[in-house]
């Protein structure tokens, strides 16, 4: 905790009085006189000066305490306490007052420069445009009709029912579905049994569902399924050529691969500098002290403590899955709640000392005009988000990005092979050279 002293002069004393008179003038109405002209004698005997110098105090408190943590550097939590230890309207300081607070840390952050990154050398080459190829062949797939037996990765169209003695207890026989052929999607048993099935045949077979099924109805029952398979339908990859291009609004093949590789260029680089802001933050997270606010920390605490309530239906619900005590528990949390306050001052430092301001109309332009953003936003919304929750999330992902791009312009780049990569964690950075030399 911090206390505050606050000294206000007679001059300072005096401007704020008068500014609570005329404001006070200008909305009274005295007889005799239009709203805003009566004099302003005749205003301070209306409300008497002891109000109005009561007002004044107030005022001169919240506007000398803003100035004084402005000209303090003094960023604040919590005030704890507001107290007026001298008052003489007659003195020259009439006004000194203390503040009791809870302040952020101030955090002494390295020199970029003096921190390094290893990152990565990788180049694009044509395997990885090829296989980007492949995944547009993919997405522009058509699925035809075929005489073919069923085989991996084929469409079929078919109805099935499925019964526990005489009680159908999933599906229709008259009901047509489209269902993919993928092995790893399928249920081993239906898989099998429709690989090989040829158009308007019929099967019946057995089939046992897993306990942990996710349609209760069905967990750990064994059913009698019949199937009718009425349409296959095999898939057809597009030919690579300028007419697939084309559609893809390329000019030609060149011209595709072309910018499936600045694409992938771009990506890697946002790769490489979220890296770099990765590996920056762990390296102050691991290297640098000081003390955390208390409040910040319970705070952090009890959301955490919530999250498990609201996940698990209760702590001792939670506690009981994981075979922990109360005590264990809670100084998990607390350890959790202390880490994550310390990276959330540490980030809140970085973005001031490297100037990083994103102003929420920056990110509402972002959202009206860039596709990907949008695109993003209303994902989030999708997934139920409120609106405000969705901006957040957006806001956020831009601020990482914006501040990826400041840290990886100050900081010193190590480049290596991919293959070294089990030699040395990508994520951890090291201090310079000149800097260790000099420790």
């Amino acid at each position: 905790d911090l206390n505050l002293k606050v000294t206000v002069t007679k001059d300072e004393f005096q401007g704020v009085y008068k500014k609570i008179l005329k404001d006070l003038q200008g909305k009274t109405r005295i007889k005799g006189f239009k709203p805003g002209t009566a004099p302003l004698k005749l205003v301070e005997n209306y409300y008497g000066k002891s109000r109005i110098t009561a007002e004044a105090i107030q005022e001169a408190i919240n506007t000398y305490y803003a100035k004084a943590i402005e000209r303090e550097g003094i960023d604040p939590i919590k005030i704890h306490e507001v107290k007026v230890e001298n008052f003489d309207s007659n003195g020259p300081e009439p006004l000194t007052f203390s503040v009791k607070l809870e302040v952020k840390p101030k955090i002494e952050l390295p020199p970029l420069s003096s921190i390094k990154v290893r990152i990565p050398e990788k180049e694009i080459t044509d395997e990885d445009v090829n296989e980007q190829i492949e995944i547009l062949r993919e997405s522009m797939a058509e699925y035809k009709e075929v005489e073919e037996p069923v085989d991996d990765g084929f469409r079929v169209k078919l109805a099935y029912e499925m019964r526990e003695g005489d009680k159908v207890v999933a599906g229709n026989i008259q009901e047509e579905h489209l269902v993919d052929v993928d092995e790893n999607a399928l249920l081993p048993q239906i898989y099998e049994n429709l690989i090989g099935m040829k158009p308007n045949e019929e099967k019946t077979f057995k089939v046992k569902f897993p306990e942990d099924f996710h349609i209760s109805e069905l967990a750990g029952k064994e059913v009698e399924v019949k199937l009718s398979l009425k349409t296959v339908m095999k898939k057809v990859l597009p030919e690579v050529n300028d007419d697939f291009a084309k559609k893809l609004k390329a000019e030609n093949l060149d011209d595709l691969k072309k910018q499936i590789v600045d694409s992938l260029k771009a990506a890697k680089e946002s790769i490489d500098r979220n890296s770099a802001l990765n590996q920056v933050l762990n390296h102050l997270m691991e290297t640098l002290e000081f003390p955390l606010p208390k409040s910040l920390v319970d705070e952090r605490y009890a959301q955490l403590m919530e999250t498990v309530k609201r996940s698990f239906g209760s702590v001792e619900e939670y506690m009981k899955k994981r075979n922990i005590s109360r005590e264990e528990l809670e100084k998990e949390l607390r350890e959790k709640a202390e880490k994550d306050v310390k990276a959330t001052l540490i980030m809140e430092a970085l973005i001031k000392e490297l100037h990083v301001h994103l102003h929420p109309e920056d990110i509402q332009n972002l959202i009206q005009n860039d596709p990907n953003v949008r695109l993003r936003f209303f994902q989030s919304l999708q997934a139920g988000n409120t609106p405000e929750a969705a901006f957040n999330e957006i806001y956020q992902i831009v601020l990482n990005e914006v501040l990826a791009r400041k840290v990886w312009e100050g900081v010193q780049k190590e480049y290596y092979k991919e293959e070294e990569a089990q030699e040395k964690p990508q994520d951890t950075a090291e201090k310079g050279e000149d800097q260790g030399e000099k420790e």
